[in-house]
C-alpha cells in the first residue's frame, strides 16, 4: 500500500487518517482488506518475513490462542469483543487434513461442523448420511479458475500456442468428470457470474478460443510449425518432443481430475502433458516463482474486473523467474495494459471506467495470457447437529465457505450452539 499511501495518522480513539501520495481510486477496497496488527510488536522488527511472531496479538471475535501445532489449532473467543453477546461459539477448532478425501470422511463422521472442501456427488456421499443435519451450499460467487501456461517458456510465449491449448481443452468434460456439474465452463472474458454486468459483447465474440475445437487446435499448431513425429507427438524447434508437466496440489482431487482430462486432451493434439502432484507449500512456491510448465490456479478477485486483469495483463506483479510474485504467476505483460491500469486508478468516472475495462477485456481475448477453465464455486458444508444459523441459499447473509476472509467472520459471529 505504500505505493500510494503517504502517511497514516491516528486522530483520536475512533478515527484514523490515510493520506494518499497520489490518486488511487481502488484504494478504499485495498485498505479495507488490510489486517490490523499491533504497532508495539511490529514497529521494531527488522525483517517481518523471517519473524516467527511467537506471542501473537490479534483482533476480532476470536483472539485467545488455545492450541497451535501442525495437526490442529484452536482459538478462544475474545472476551472484550465489541458486539454484545457475540460470538456465541466460545471456541474454534481447526484440524488439518492433507486431502479432500480425509476432510470428507471427517465431515461424514460428524467430526467437523463447518467445512469448505470439494466433495464428489455430495448428495449421495454427505447429505444422505444424515439429511436432517448435513447441508451444503456451492454458489458461484468466486472468481474463475485458470489453466496457466508459463509464458516465460517456449512455446507458451506464443499467443497462438496458448489459444491452441485452450481449444484442445474439453471444459464440458471437466465440469462433468472433475467438478460433478457443480459449476459451468468459464466465460470467454474470464469474468465470473458476479462480474457478468461488465462483460463486453465484442470481447465475448472474439474469445472464441475459450471453446472445445480439436480440429482448429491442430490447424493452429500445424501452421505454427510444430509438426508431429512418428510417435504422434509434436516437436519443438530444437527437435525435442513437446513434453510438459501439469503441476497440481496433491489431495486436491477435483483439480487432479481436471488436470488428467486436460492431459488426455493435449495428447490428442500431439502435446505430451504429465500430471505431477506436490504438497501445497511446494506447489505454491513453484507457482509463485514461475518454476512450472502448466498448472491450475486461481487469480485476483475484487468488486470490479480491475484486480483480475491487472494480475493477468499488467507488469505490476511481474517478477523474473525464480523470484516470488504475488500474482502474474504466468509471467506476462503488455504496455497498453499498464497504461489502462494507471488510468483506471485515477478515475471515478463511470463511463471512463467502463471504457477501460472493455479495452482490458479485448486485450485479454486477443493475447490469451491465461486460459479460463470454469467458474469457481464457493465450497461450503455444515452440520446442524451442534450449531445452527449457518448461511445458505435461503439465509444468504454471507458466503458459507470458510475459505474467504474476512467474510467468514460473519459466519463465526452469527452461528449459535443448539
Amino acid at each position: 500500500i505504500w505505493k500510494y499511501i503517504k502517511s497514516v495518522d491516528v486522530l483520536n480513539d475512533h478515527i484514523v487518517r490515510f493520506v494518499f501520495s497520489r490518486i488511487y481510486v481502488p484504494g478504499l477496497d485495498a485498505l479495507s482488506g488490510q489486517p490490523i496488527i499491533p504497532k508495539t510488536i511490529w514497529e521494531n522488527i527488522e525483517d517481518p518475513v523471517k519473524f516467527t511472531n511467537p506471542d501473537p496479538v490479534g483482533t476480532g471475535p476470536f483472539t485467545e490462542i488455545v492450541r497451535f501445532d501442525h495437526q490442529v489449532w484452536e482459538l478462544g473467543a475474545n472476551p472484550f469483543y465489541w458486539q454484545k453477546d457475540k460470538p456465541a461459539v466460545k471456541r474454534l477448532r481447526f484440524p488439518a487434513f492433507p486431502t479432500n478425501e480425509q476432510a470428507t470422511i471427517a465431515l461424514i463422521n460428524g467430526e467437523i461442523d463447518w467445512g469448505g472442501n470439494f466433495i464428489p456427488a455430495i448428495d449421495r456421499v454427505y447429505v444422505s448420511k444424515d439429511p436432517e443435519h448435513h447441508h451444503y451450499w456451492f454458489p458461484r460467487t468466486g472468481g474463475t479458475i485458470f489453466f496457466y501456461t508459463n509464458t516465460a517458456k517456449a512455446p507458451f510465449n506464443e499467443v497462438n500456442v496458448r489459444k491452441a491449448v485452450s481449444l484442445a481443452i474439453n471444459r464440458d468434460l471437466i465440469i462433468k468428470v472433475a467438478m460433478y456439474d457443480y459449476t459451468i465452463p468459464a466465460h470467454p472474458t474470464a469474468l465470473a457470474d458476479g462480474l457478468a454486468s461488465w462483460r463486453s459483447k465484442s470481447a465475448t465474440e472474439k474469445g472464441d478460443w475459450v471453446a472445445h475445437d480439436m480440429e482448429r487446435a491442430n490447424r493452429i499448431l500445424d501452421k505454427a510449425g510444430y509438426s508431429r513425429g512418428e510417435d504422434g507427438f509434436r516437436r519443438l524447434a530444437d527437435g525435442k518432443v513437446m513434453s510438459f508437466e501439469i503441476s497440481i496440489v496433491s489431495g486436491w482431487s477435483d483439480w487432479i481430475r481436471a488436470a488428467q482430462v486436460i492431459s488426455k486432451n493435449l495428447e490428442t493434439v500431439g502435446i505430451k502433458a504429465r500430471v505431477k502432484t506436490n504438497d501445497f507449500a511446494a506447489w505454491f512456491s513453484r507457482v509463485q516463482k514461475g518454476e512450472f510448465d502448466m498448472t491450475i490456479a486461481w487469480t485476483e478477485k475484487g468488486p470490479t474486473p480491475f484486480p483480475l486483469y491487472r494480475g493477468l495483463l499488467s507488469s505490476e506483479y511481474l517478477k523474473p523467474v525464480g523470484q516470488i510474485a504475488e500474482a502474474n504467476w504466468h509471467r506476462f505483460s503488455i504496455p497498453e495494459a499498464d497504461s489502462l491500469c494507471r488510468a483506471f486508478e485515477r478515475t471515478s468516472n463511470e463511463t471512463e471506467i467502463r471504457s477501460i475495462v472493455t479495452r482490458l477485456e479485448e486485450l485479454f481475448v486477443e493475447y490469451a495470457p491465461a486460459i479460463p477453465l470454469f467458474a469457481e464455486p464457493s465450497w461450503g458444508q455444515y452440520n446442524t447437529k451442534r450449531f445452527t444459523n449457518f448461511p445458505n441459499e435461503n439465509n444468504p447473509y454471507g458466503q458459507l465457505s470458510p475459505n474467504y476472509p474476512p467474510e467468514n467472520l460473519l459466519v463465526m459471529v452469527n452461528v449459535v450452539p443448539r
